[in-house]
């Protein structure tokens, strides 16, 4: 593998648990559970579902450390959250908006 092969590769698996963190934190909301399910998550998914959250974010934060160093990796982090978060901000809002539309 060549150097930007790797940095693709490197990106991908910090992006992917970002991307998976803030959904496991969205579900994790009354509020969006309400939108998505028309019911509540029991107490212990939702507990469940903050705390794969957090994790999945703090893994994705050692991933950046480890492969970029501390002082661009968190900038690379913060880039990634932005964009994950954005992205799962940008599907809730069009479900909701297709889920009217109906």
């Amino acid at each position: 593998m060549n150097p930007s092969q790797i940095d693709l590769l490197a990106h991908g698996l910090i992006f992917l648990p970002c991307l998976f963190g803030f959904l496991c934190l969205a579900l994790a909301m009354y509020r969006h559970q309400m939108d998505l399910f028309d019911k509540e998550l029991s107490k212990t998914r939702t507990l469940l579902l903050r705390c794969a959250g957090w994790i999945l974010l703090l893994i994705a934060l050692l991933v950046c450390a480890q492969t970029m160093g501390w002082g661009f990796g968190f900038v690379a982090y913060s880039g990634h959250t932005s964009m994950a978060g954005g992205l799962v901000f940008t599907g809730l809002l069009l479900f909701d908006r297709r889920k009217h539309r109906s």
